[in-house]
């Protein structure tokens, strides 16, 4: 439904009927799950105003629900990956049960890098939270959940240091490496990108 207000009235005298028309419909809109119409968001033309969509269209919700939904599941799988290391350290490899891979010759300095790794996963799990809450208040964490993008994406720099192409490209790291590289900044793009100007999301 498209809202259309047009006239020849002064500058001053259309703001101030717009406002009040945004005031009145604020309630109503709210109820309806709608974005009411704004001042800000009128483009002015001559001495008119044609006013934005005064309800989002059923693509756009949907869009919003996927993404919404995207957030939930990414910040689990965090969660669940932050847990797993932190709770298990390195010698137990977490939640995926005791594994023979490593062999301890200097307990000290062993437990020291354990205790360090298992605060690396508390942050982690930190990481994971934050998405989860910013599928119930993305408008709010828009900006936190952007830099949380632009971290692991450093995160995933990181990686390439070990100028290990075998291992990069091995089943183990790779999926890690695409996800951290490729498809987390498309989320963050796409964070932006469906709370620009939002109000209510």
């Amino acid at each position: 439904m498209y809202a259309y207000i047009e006239g020849s009235l002064l500058w001053h005298t259309d703001l101030h009927f717009m406002r009040c028309t945004a005031a009145m419909a604020r309630p109503t809109a709210r109820r309806l799950g709608c974005r009411p119409i704004t001042p800000s968001r009128l483009p002015y033309a001559g001495a008119s105003f044609v006013a934005a969509p005064l309800f989002q269209s059923k693509k756009d919700k949907t869009k919003l629900v996927l993404l919404k939904s995207l957030l939930l599941l990414s910040g689990a799988a965090i969660i669940w990956l932050g847990l797993n290391v932190g709770l298990g350290g390195i010698e137990t490899l977490g939640w995926q049960g005791a594994g023979d891979f490593v062999q301890v010759t200097d307990p000290g300095t062993f437990a020291v890098q354990d205790n360090h790794t298992r605060f690396i996963a508390g942050v982690w799990t930190c990481v994971g939270v934050l998405f989860v809450a910013g599928a119930f208040a993305l408008q709010r964490l828009r900006t936190v959940l952007i830099v949380l993008i632009g971290m692991i994406f450093v995160g995933g720099l990181m990686r390439l240091t070990q100028s290990d192409m075998a291992l990069l490209m091995s089943r183990d790291i790779a999926p890690s490496l695409v996800a951290e590289l490729v498809l987390f900044p498309l989320l963050g793009l796409w964070i932006a990108r469906a709370t620009r100007g939002a109000e209510h999301v």
